[in-house]
Formats: structure tokens, C-alpha cells, sequence
């Protein structure tokens, strides 16, 4: 492996430099150690966050924030999370979608699918712009801060789209003088061969009235192996899957002015590039045909400016403004020798897409027990596509205006109302037809929205909570959605309409008084139901209509029930135990037509950890994490079956700044998969050095 000498080399540096240190403070090791670890945290972005309710200071962990959750670096850390997909998925409510035919990985919050929960960065959308979405598994977070999830009750400060809540991503921002942060992971199958490398840096000084942060992270997994129990498909024999091989380098730079306390002016880039094959179709559906695919680049880069002026003592002014470039590369095989595209499904198709945009904020607490907050979007997306070598362009560009208001206002110290109202536009500017000849163009879609939502927090005492809250939410068709044949197994459908939303929930938070006992314990628990309008689905139809089979259309199938129950539960027992277990049920139902399965969405999920620290220097954990079948058809003749796995680890910090681990994930060695077809790795096992100074 080319880059496992990189890895070692890091590792033995770390290492070296660790023990330095520690004859350095030999004497005084025990005292540093706890300061250490008390004031390792990371420093957060605020310019990047967008909350409808700050985190009450009285709560034990961001999970429990109930209307902004959010999974902090020290989780990511904690819970091995490389990627954003396998970090959101630590909140109850939140589950990963496969699209196994395209290697990507994407969230269901709720039963609402990534098109209908958008992704942002520091609160700048990011997806790209043809699908509405991104692969989550190949956005890396050694440089994260923190991921906030919403469900429903979303801040209208984000733009269009959140028709079932938001996921916004906060990156660092350095606290202190010097800050540095270096981890390496080195990955094994199930037969200790290494078949993995994950490698990360973050360095940051904060001089006071300006900053610099750097960020760098290189993932290279050569393959994984399938579970022991596989039986052998026709694409795949079992043993190392085939074509699993996956790459991701990201770099990420800010700087950043700070001339006096209200005011901060930030510039950031950032840079990932990757690529990856796609497991063929493993299942036992011979109506699927394998897809021989590889993406030989898959790359993105944004540039952004984000700053905030102070107006008087009660009024400030935030402006975003951004450039973002998506570019992939698609090769489509004739076989699992990956040589040659000879026969008719074989292409190679390359995306150039683009958005830019900008924003203004401005928020006001003049008005006594109020926080008033307005703001309007400008974005412009630009799909450009070219199927094969000397083929004719297509391009296909929308515009989206967005303006909102709330308002978070406290009667009482107990009470917290929340209100706001947004209204969407988007416009249609090209969307080529080249199937219908040169110049031709597909309908285009002129269309607009209007939002509204409200909602009561209230606190009963210091240890229990409540809240209500609706909201009406709407999400426009993406450019894929109203045009694209999808390789010729979908139909276009330029007529879609938005999907229109009311989302309502009711939810109790409670939290141990201070002083009882040794038993620290937060909880929460939630009902939701969603209705949607419009609802859009993929339709299974003939096949016949297509290119090639199975054969769908994106419709707007009417009336859909997202309905269920969140509960969690975090203890710490005493100074040496911690356990945490959340669930969640989610009933989602076609209303107009039953007879149409809901695709990718578990009705029950769980997760839960134990954690034990005998020492100051030693941690174990064990997790586990359930979840039921879950349909990969809508005609329901493909399911993937439920599983449970586990994950174990071990957690050593001998010296200040160092910390060691090994662990194992899939410790059962179970054979599952998010879709039919489609497989995870089987058992795995790592081991993982960090130093942070």
C-alpha cells in the first residue's frame, strides 16, 4: 500500500514527540493529564452556525439540545467517525440511505431523504447542483467542529429546501496561541491484513485580533471484505469485494480578522479530491443487471467569505458570499475487468457543475425579551454534462431567491416563543433536451413558496422541559429530478411540483438536579408526525419504457404520512460508567397509494454505548446499533433484512497529548447492507494513534 509508509512515519513521529514530552512533565503528569483533557476541546466557527434556539447552559450534552442536536469533535473522535454519514448517524432519527448503484451514502432524518433534508457547510448549502445532494461518505470531518441535525423546526435563515429539517456542518476555528491536532488509523479485514489508512492534521493560531487555521485529512481503503457467511452472486464471489477500492484527500484553509469583540471578517477554502469504484450488484434479483463503474475523480472546492459588523450596542449585519465547484468523472464497463466499454450500457460521462451565491443576515435585540432575525439569499446552480467523447454539451441552470424572518421571544424566563415566515422562489433559466435535437429544450419550471412555523419551549423546573412546535416547509424538484433518464432506466417528468410539508412534535427533555447522587442522567423523547403534499416517489414502471431495466419515473404521488417516536437516555454512573441508548420508530405511509412501498427507511433503529474508565489513562467502550428491514423497491420485491452490529474499543493515554486505540468494528462478522444487494464490510479491526497539543 503506497501510502502506508506515510501512515507508519507519522505514527513513530507522534510517538517520539510524545515521549518527550512526557519526561518533560514527568513530575507533574497526573495534574496536566486532567487539566489536558478538561481543556481539550475544539474551538467552533460561530460565523458558520445557524440556530433557532441556542443550547441552554444547563444541559449535559448538544445531543439533547432539542431543537438543534448537535454531535461535537470530541463525539467524532469518541465514536471513530470519519465521514459526515457515519456521523450523523450517532442522533436518534437520523438513518443512512445506500444508493449501492452509485456507491453513495446519504441520511433519511425522520423518512425524509437528503434532497429533502439539504446539507451546508457553515451555513452554506452544499450539494451538487444536477442531484440535489452529495455523497456524505466522501466529505471527511478531521477539520469539523460540529454537526447540528434539525428535524422539521428549522431556522428559515437557511434558504429554500428544508422540508424535513437541515444538516449544517461547523468547522474549526483556532482558541488559543498555538493549536495542533494529528491522528493516523491504519485499517484489517477479518484475516489481519491491512487494508486501509486514514491520516489527518490540523494546525491553528489564534493571535488575537486575527487567525489561521489549516486542515488536512487523506483516506485510501484498498478494498473491504465481505462477511464469511456470503454466499457467491454472479458479479461477486465473496472474500475482498470487488472494486471497493476508495480515496479522499481534503485540505481546508481560513484566515480570519478580528478588530474588536462584535466584529469578524473570515476568508475559507477548501479543497477535496477522491475517487472510487462501485460493488457491483451482489443480490439475488435477476432483473438487477451488475453496473461496472468506476469514478476516476470526484472533486469539489469552495471558496467563502463570511463576516459579521456589529451595529451599536443591539444590532449586527452578516454577509455570506461563496463560489463552490463540483467535478466528477463516471466510467461505465462492459465487465469486471474494467478494460473495455464496447457494448451499449458502456459510457463515460463527466459533470462540470458550479453554484455561487451570497446572503445577508441582520438581527436585532432592541426590542426587550426579543431576538429578531432577518435574511435574504441569492443562488445560482449550473449543470454542465458530456456523455461521451465529442457529444454534444448540456447545460441546465436554475436561479433560487429565498427571504426570512423569525423571532425568538421570552415572556417569562420560563417561556420561549419561536416564530417565523419565508418565502422561495426558483426559476428555470436552461434545461437542454439534446434526445429531442440541437436546441432543443425541456419545459422549464417557474415556481414559488411561502413557510411558516411556530413554536413553545417551556421549562417546568431546572429539570424538566417541554416543547411544541409546527412548521410548513416546501422542497422544489432539482434539476435530476424534472430531467433526467438516469442511464436510460427512468423517465423525465419536467411537470413535478414542490413537495409541500407540515411537520408538528411534541417533546419532553428532563435532566438530574445537581446534587443527587452519583447518577448524572439526561433524557429525552419526542412524537413527530409529518404530512406531506405532493409527495415526490420513485415509481417502479414498466420496463419496457426504458433502456434498460428496472424501470422508474419520479411522481408526485400525492399524499404521504411521516409519523412516529424518538426516545434517548445518557447516564453517568458515578465517575467510571457511562451509558447512552436511543431509539427510534418511523412509520412512513403512502396515503393516496398504499400499494407503494416506502423505500430505504427502517421502522425501528437503535443505538446504544456502555463506556468504562477504570483509570484515568485506560477507557473501553462497546456500541451497538439495530436496525429493522427496509425496502429497496416500491414494489417491495427487493428488501434488505435487518441487522445488529457491534463495535468494540480500547482507548490507552499514556502520556499529555497522546491517546492509543484499537478496536473492531462488526465484532459479529454479520453480512447486512442499507440496500438489497448491496453489502458493508464484515469484520474489521483498527488501531489509531492521536496527539493534540
Amino acid at each position: 500500500m503506497s501510502w502506508l509508509r506515510p501512515a507508519q512515519g507519522l505514527c513513530v513521529f507522534l510517538l517520539g514527540l510524545a515521549g518527550t514530552i512526557a519526561q518533560a512533565q514527568a513530575q507533574s503528569q497526573s495534574q496536566s493529564q486532567s487539566q489536558a483533557r478538561s481543556d481539550g476541546s475544539v474551538g467552533s466557527f460561530n460565523l458558520g452556525k445557524i440556530e433557532v434556539i441556542e443550547v441552554t447552559a444547563g444541559r449535559l450534552y448538544p445531543w439533547f439540545n432539542p431543537l438543534n442536536p448537535t454531535i461535537s469533535a470530541e463525539d467524532l473522535r469518541q465514536f471513530d467517525r470519519q465521514d459526515v454519514a457515519q456521523a450523523v448517524r450517532l442522533l436518534p432519527g437520523v438513518n443512512v440511505q445506500s444508493v449501492g448503484a452509485r456507491n453513495e451514502q446519504l441520511v433519511l432524518v425522520r423518512g425524509f431523504n437528503s434532497r429533502q433534508v439539504p446539507l451546508f457547510i457553515d451555513g452554506i448549502p452544499v450539494y451538487v447542483p444536477y442531484d440535489g445532494n452529495i455523497d456524505l461518505s466522501r466529505l471527511t470531518t478531521a477539520d469539523v467542529s460540529g454537526i447540528t441535525v434539525t428535524k422539521g423546526f428549522t431556522s428559515m435563515l437557511f434558504g429554500a429546501n428544508t422540508l424535513g429539517g437541515s444538516i449544517n456542518v461547523v468547522t474549526r476555528r483556532p482558541a488559543r496561541e498555538v493549536e495542533l491536532d494529528a491522528g493516523a488509523t491504519v485499517g484489517f479485514d477479518r484475516s489481519l491484513d491491512q487494508n486501509s489508512e486514514d491520516l489527518y492534521l490540523n494546525a491553528g493560531t489564534n493571535q488575537g485580533r486575527w487567525y489561521a487555521q489549516l486542515g488536512t485529512s487523506f483516506r485510501d481503503q484498498d478494498y473491504f471484505k465481505l462477511p464469511s457467511d456470503f454466499s457467491p452472486a454472479p458479479a461477486e464471489d465473496g472474500g475482498r469485494r470487488d472494486n471497493s477500492a476508495t480515496r479522499d484527500f481534503k485540505v481546508s484553509l481560513r484566515a480570519g480578522y478580528t478588530p474588536n469583540e462584535t466584529d469578524e471578517y473570515t476568508l475559507s477554502y477548501q479543497n477535496q479530491q477522491g475517487e472510487k469504484g462501485t460493488p457491483p450488484y451482489a443480490g439475488t434479483d435477476p432483473g438487477v443487471r451488475p453496473r461496472f463503474w468506476k469514478w476516476p475523480w470526484y472533486d469539489k472546492e469552495s471558496v467563502y467569505f463570511i463576516g459579521r459588523k456589529g451595529l451599536g450596542d443591539s444590532w449586527y449585519a452578516q454577509a455570506r458570499a461563496f463560489y463552490d465547484t463540483f467535478r466528477n468523472g463516471l466510467n461505465s464497463y462492459d465487465d469486471n475487468t474494467y478494460t473495455t466499454q464496447n457494448r451499449p450500457y458502456a459510457f463515460s460521462s463527466n459533470y462540470d457543475d458550479y453554484s455561487w451565491g451570497s446572503g445577508l443576515e441582520i438581527g436585532t435585540t432592541a426590542w426587550r425579551r426579543h431576538d429578531l432575525r432577518m435574511a435574504a439569499h441569492y443562488k445560482v446552480d449550473v449543470h454542465r454534462e458530456v456523455d461521451e467523447e465529442g457529444a454534444t454539451p448540456e447545460r441546465y441552470e436554475d436561479e433560487w431567491f429565498s427571504i426570512g424572518i423569525e423571532d425568538r421571544y421570552k415572556p417569562r424566563d420560563a417561556w420561549t416563543l419561536l416564530a417565523g415566515l419565508s418565502a422561495d422562489w426558483l426559476n428555470g433559466k436552461q434545461a437542454d433536451d439534446i434526445d429531442s435535437g440541437p436546441g432543443a429544450q425541456f419545459p422549464l419550471t417557474s415556481e414559488s413558496a411561502v413557510n411558516a412555523q411556530a413554536g413553545v419551549l417551556y421549562d417546568f423546573s431546572k429539570a424538566l422541559s417541554g416543547r411544541v412546535s409546527v412548521s410548513r416547509r416546501t422542497r422544489f424538484p432539482t434539476i435530476k429530478d424534472r430531467y433526467s433518464f438516469r442511464l436510460g432506466s427512468a423517465i423525465p417528468n419536467p411537470g413535478l411540483t414542490p413537495e409541500e410539508a407540515v411537520n408538528l412534535e411534541v417533546g419532553l427533555d428532563g435532566r438530574s438536579h445537581p446534587g443527587n447522587g452519583d447518577v448524572n442522567l439526561s433524557w429525552s423523547a419526542a412524537l413527530f408526525h409529518s404530512a406531506i403534499d405532493d409527495a415526490i416517489e420513485s415509481v417502479t414502471i414498466a420496463p419496457t419504457l426504458c433502456a434498460s431495466a428496472p424501470c422508474f419515473q419520479l411522481q408526485n404521488i400525492g399524499e404521504r404520512t411521516n409519523q412516529g417516536a424518538e426516545a434517548m437516555v445518557t447516564a453517568d454512573l458515578g465517575t467510571r460508567w457511562s451509558w447512552h441508548l436511543s431509539y427510534t420508530f418511523v412509520d412512513k405511509d403512502n396515503d393516496t397509494n398504499p400499494g407503494i412501498k416506502t423505500l430505504d427507511v427502517p421502522r425501528h433503529s437503535l443505538f446504544s454505548y456502555l463506556r468504562f474508565m477504570p483509570t484515568k489513562a485506560w477507557e473501553l467502550q462497546a456500541s451497538v446499533e439495530y436496525g429493522s428491514k427496509r425496502y429497496s423497491t416500491t414494489v417491495g420485491d427487493r428488501v434488505a433484512r435487518g441487522f445488529t452490529t457491534t463495535t468494540a474499543k480500547a482507548v490507552w493515554k499514556p502520556v499529555l497529548h497522546l491517546q492509543l486505540e484499537t478496536g473492531v468494528r462488526n465484532l459479529t462478522d454479520e453480512l447486512y447492507g442499507y440496500e438489497e444487494g448491496f453489502y458493508e464490510p464484515g469484520r474489521n479491526y483498527f488501531a489509531t494513534v492521536r496527539w493534540q497539543y
